[in-house]
């Protein structure tokens, strides 16, 4: 029985070792001169409805120097109202070049700013478990070529918290294992800012705002008629 038992498990271990189980270095994210930087990814917004361009962001720098690039700092963006505009093309000064078959994942991705002191926000190499961009966008999108690619939009989602973020384009690649693997990606040179959504409607704001300055006085005027009652009664 103890032989039987022993021959079953080597047949598991070995057939588990046939699975054709992703080479965890080949999901890394790219780190050579080429692939970090051969996505050029755009913005533009629809914020409350106002359509601001890419070119109208490069002209307004952060107030934080630590973004290191320009941002949206100027205008609210609000989660489930407002949306992201995207574009994407290959860097024209990098001279990479996008293999067989390969196709593009957006992620929004959280600033380093935005994910300091929040290790759920951690980056992480090893792309399956990073935490800087977990909003995944869109994937299997076409290739990047030296035009810009027809624009993504993304609306942002009304569970998004409030942070500083950007979008990257990942070059995907199936492998023969039957894996996407990142081979190359880009950053937005842009950040933009998102609040949480108000779900309190103006009305409600206003009528709280109204009742902490009458309340008080009601509250006095009550008091002090309460103790002219007594005062009168006390007389007769």
């Amino acid at each position: 029985m103890a032989a039987f038992a022993l021959l079953c498990l080597a047949t598991c271990l070995l057939r588990a070792s046939a699975q054709p189980y992703a080479n965890p270095t080949t999901q890394m994210l790219p780190t050579g001169p080429k692939n970090a930087k051969a996505v050029q990814v755009n913005l533009g917004y629809v914020i409350d409805g106002k359509t601001i361009t890419a070119a109208q962001v490069k002209a307004a720098p952060c107030t934080n120097a630590t973004f290191g690039a320009p941002c949206l700092s100027t205008y609210n963006m609000q989660a489930d109202r407002d949306e992201v505009l995207i574009t994407y093309q290959l860097n024209a000064t990098n001279g990479y070049t996008p293999p067989a078959g390969a196709k593009v994942k957006l992620s929004g991705c959280y600033s380093k700013f935005s994910g300091s002191g929040r290790p759920w926000r951690t980056a992480k190499t090893l792309v399956a478990k990073d935490k800087q961009c977990p909003w995944l966008i869109a994937k299997k999108l076409p290739a990047p070529t030296a035009s810009p690619s027809a624009q993504v939009t993304w609306k942002l989602p009304e569970d998004l918290p409030m942070s500083s973020m950007f979008v990257r384009a990942y070059v995907m690649l199936l492998a023969a294992n039957g894996t996407n693997n990142p081979v190359a990606y880009g950053n937005a040179t842009t950040y933009f800012m998102v609040e949480r959504i108000n779900s309190r409607p103006q009305s409600l704001i206003s009528a709280t705002i109204g009742l902490c300055f009458v309340g008080p006085f009601l509250l006095t005027v009550l008091l002090l008629g309460e103790k002219l009652w007594i005062a009168k009664k006390q007389r007769h």
